[in-house]
């Protein structure tokens, strides 16, 4: 089935009707199939939106099925610039992201800035960032093979420094 393949704009509208529940399924189970969604190019002239109403679920490969990879934006060898937008809204909505799982399952998640590159984690006024708060955590900083800095604490502004703060038994070593 061809549509809108003339030179000319064109429009096509799939279960677009509100006076029933609409069910769309495009694409195939077969595991030899594949579903190319794609669009022109050029600032806001391309652009794949998938939406739902308020409260609903967008899922992307939520399915049951193991060995699944998911690529957003450039990956493997291409060269390209990505901006990759997560849930970062500036509305004084509440934004819930999870990232990795905390099951028993050796899951490992990498966030990384790349070579001259930086990650940040950071939070508003008053926020906190909790790193290793599950039982059992090792947490390693600096311990690449390359030398490196690691810098604690702010130079421009009063703080207070933690190292142990427990009521249990705590051993620190420094050197």
């Amino acid at each position: 089935v061809a549509s809108g393949t003339s030179s000319l704009a064109s429009n096509v509208y799939v279960g677009t009707s509100s006076a029933a529940v609409q069910t769309v399924t495009v694409g195939s189970t077969d595991s030899t199939s594949s579903l190319l969604l794609q669009a022109g190019s050029g600032n806001a002239g391309g652009d794949i939106l998938v939406q739902g109403a308020s409260g609903s679920i967008v899922g992307i490969g939520t399915n049951a099925g193991t060995n699944k990879t998911i690529d957003i934006g450039s990956v493997g060898s291409t060269a390209d610039s990505t901006t990759i937008h997560i849930a970062d809204s500036n509305g004084a909505a509440t934004q819930a992201v999870t990232i990795g799982s905390n099951a028993s399952g050796n899951s490992t998640v990498l966030i990384q800035g790349g070579t001259s590159g930086s990650a940040s984690v950071q939070v508003g006024s008053g926020g906190t960032i909790n790193v290793g708060t599950l039982t059992n955590n090792t947490l390693n900083v600096g311990t690449g093979v390359v030398a490196g800095t690691i810098k604690i604490g702010g130079t421009s502004q009063t703080g207070t420094l933690y190292v142990g703060q427990s009521t249990a038994t705590n051993t620190i070593t420094i050197g």
